[in-house]
Formats: structure tokens, sequence, C-alpha cells
């Protein structure tokens, strides 16, 4: 569409100078509302404090769909480029006047937030959308769960959009940021009878995202992926999110474990699982703590276990040096006996559509999946005794 505007407009142009400053204007306005915004903000009891400017939740895998950039300064520095662990989250230094430039390549949820230091609170705005264009931003003392309001089509359709299924969630307690949702069904549901009349709609693909990295995966998201228009389905961030839904659901329980070569010498294949009755499987990180908290736990049931069949493997989501020795420091304080792999060049991550750690597999003898969890070790102990019976 917007080619089509400009070149009408280049045809009135022609040998009409004073016609052509006034096309420039309007090609420029064009291409800035094509990609970019700009919000003042406005948070006069946070003057030289930090504030995090980044989407609410962004699960592990899912990195390269919050494409944000932010012009950076002094006072706002690219957050996750500065500490290496490439996520969407700046920081800025609140002055007492604030602007926010930067690029998008579609409407995307945002949150603001502040970290006290001394009372270890966290606020987080509600979440609101960044579209193209000119808005401010005013932030109240105590911010928590704060309704940023931003006249502008994505948060004037989210507002509307999330009243469709705000019964299905509960009231949220004042120290608590988490909003637990009643029935994941019933809200799908609800997504897919909008989307039906709105199968344009960037805030419902974000919503489906949302959910998928709280709530894990379902059946329905792929469902209700259908229902988007083909412009959508054309976008990089529909077609990224469908095929870690399509690798998901084929890495499943019932499906075969893929083969995993994670460096030249070190590999997981269909023969590694023939020697044994079961094959565990934990994916992990340094930076997970509720990973490394359940090592003593993944301990004692190898203890129980091992003699009786059972193969105990650990995976490390880790490529580089430093975090290798940090993993293998991590792996010896907690007396790990079991084979550890690292992977290196993220086959792992890819093949198995992992988004999150803890990860667990319980692979059986032909290679096939028998449990996929993440962090229920009670799970996998019943699902070994079950399958020893």
């Amino acid at each position: 569409m917007l080619k089509i505007i400009i070149t009408m407009l280049l045809d009135l142009c022609y040998n009409k100078k004073s016609f052509c400053l006034l096309l420039a204007l309007v090609i420029s306005n064009l291409l800035f509302a094509q990609k970019k915004f700009k919000i003042e903000l406005d948070a006069p009891c946070y003057i030289n404090d930090t504030l995090i400017f980044a989407p609410l939740i962004i699960g592990n895998g899912f990195e390269e769909l919050y494409q944000i950039k932010l012009k950076t300064s002094k006072n706002i520095i690219d957050f996750g480029k500065h500490f290496g662990f490439g996520k969407a989250a700046y920081q800025i230094i609140i002055k007492e006047k604030n602007i926010i430039e930067g690029e998008i390549d579609y409407p995307m949820p945002i949150s603001i937030q502040f970290v006290n230091t001394k009372t270890e609170q966290i606020y987080l705005t509600s979440p609101f959308f960044l579209d193209t264009g000119y808005y401010k931003i005013r932030l109240p003392k105590m911010f928590n769960l704060y309704d940023v309001k931003i006249n502008s089509p994505s948060n004037n359709e989210y507002s509307n959009f999330k009243k469709l299924f705000s019964a299905l969630y509960l009231k949220p307690k004042e120290e608590n940021n988490f909003i637990p949702l009643i029935d994941i069904n019933e809200k799908e549901k609800r997504v897919a009878a909008y989307l039906k009349n709105n199968p344009n709609s960037y805030v419902a693909l974000w919503e489906i995202i949302d959910d998928y990295v709280r709530y894990r995966y379902h059946y329905i998201y792929i469902d209700n992926l259908l229902l988007f228009s083909t412009e959508i389905k054309k976008t990089e961030l529909f077609m990224k999110f469908q095929r870690k839904l399509n690798l998901e659901k084929m890495i499943t329980v019932g499906s075969k474990f893929p083969n995993i070569q994670f460096d030249k010498e070190n590999s997981l294949t269909e023969k590694d699982f023939k020697k044994y009755k079961l094959t565990f499987i934990d994916y992990w990180s340094t930076t997970c703590i509720p990973c490394i908290k359940a090592m003593p736990k993944m301990l004692e049931i190898y203890n129980n276990y091992q003699h009786k069949g059972i193969n105990f493997i650990t995976i490390t989501a880790e490529n580089e040096p430093k975090k290798i020795e940090l993993a293998n420091h991590i792996l010896n304080r907690n007396n790990i006996k079991w084979t550890n792999f690292f992977d290196i060049h993220k086959e792992f991550k890819n093949k198995t559509g992992a988004t999150a750690y803890p990860l667990q597999f319980l692979i059986d003898s032909t290679g096939k999946i028998i449990l996929r969890v993440e962090g229920n070790l009670e799970a996998i102990k019943k699902a070994i005794d079950d399958n020893l019976k």
C-alpha cells in the first residue's frame, strides 16, 4: 500500500518543485510511521532511578521474536546486550525529561519495570503495545500492575480484547505480580472466536505467544494460528512462532527422540538408548536456579535407579568457556556422576524445540519419548516405576 501511495505522489510531483518539497515531507512521515516510535516518559518520582523497558515475559528460545531497537545514550543502555543474555531489555536512567525513540517491525507488548533494591519489591506496569507514532506516558509513584493509557490502534484494540476473558483470571494479590488463569481451554476458544472477525490482529497473535510462554504447549494454539490472515502468516513473527509450535508437537510423548550431534566426538543417537531400559535426560543452564536446586534430588533418584538399567544424562545449554567451566564446577559440587554434554551448537535446543529449563525427557530402549516435563521430578520418578513394573 505504501509503495502505491508513493508512486501516485511521484506521478503528481513530475516537474512541480513546490509539490516535490511537500512530497518529501509526506514520504518522510509515511516512512517514520511505518516502523518508528517516540515516547515522552514522565516519571517524576523516579528521577535518577533506573527503570527497565522490556517485555513482561520472554520464554527461553523466544528472544528472536522480540525485535525492538532503542536509540541508546548515556541514559538509555541496551541492558540485554550489556549483560550478554540476548533479550530485548533496556535500562533507562530517569531524568526530568525522557525521550525514548526506536524501531519495531510490528506492534509488540512491552512493560516498564522497577526493582526497589532496598525492599526487593518489583513494580511492573501491565503490558501495553509499542505502536508506531508519538505518545506520552506518565508513571505514578506506585505503578505495580498500572494500566498505561495510550491512544494508538493496537492499544485501543488490546483494551477491548482483554475484556473478552478477564473473568477467567483470578484477582491479583498486591504482593504478587502473577495473575493465575483459571481455564486456558476456554480462553483460547474465545481468542479463536475473536480471530474469525479479526484475522489481522497482532494483539491476538501476541496473546497466544504469551499463553504459550506462561502455560506451555497446547494443541489449540496450532488450531488458532490457522485463523490468521495470509498477511499475518507471511510475517517473520508468525512463521518463527509456528515453527516452534510444530517442532514441539513432533518432539512429544510417543514420538522418536531426534539424533543429536553435540560436537565431533559426542553425540546421542538411537543406539545409545538400546543399551538401557530407560534413559533420563535433563536439560539445564548455569543461570537456572531451579535446575541447580534440583540436582540433589536427581542424584537421589540416580542412586535409587541407576543399577536397575536406567541411564542418566544431563545436557547443559552453554557454549562459552567461562560458562562451561562454571557448569563443571556446579556438577562436581553436586557430586554428579553421570554423563553431561554441552549443547555447543544449540542442536539439542533446536531439534527438541526446547524453550525452557529445566526440561526433562524419559526415553525407552527404542528411542521413543515416554515423558516430557519441565522440572517435575516426581512425575519422572513415577514414570520410571510404572515402566519398570
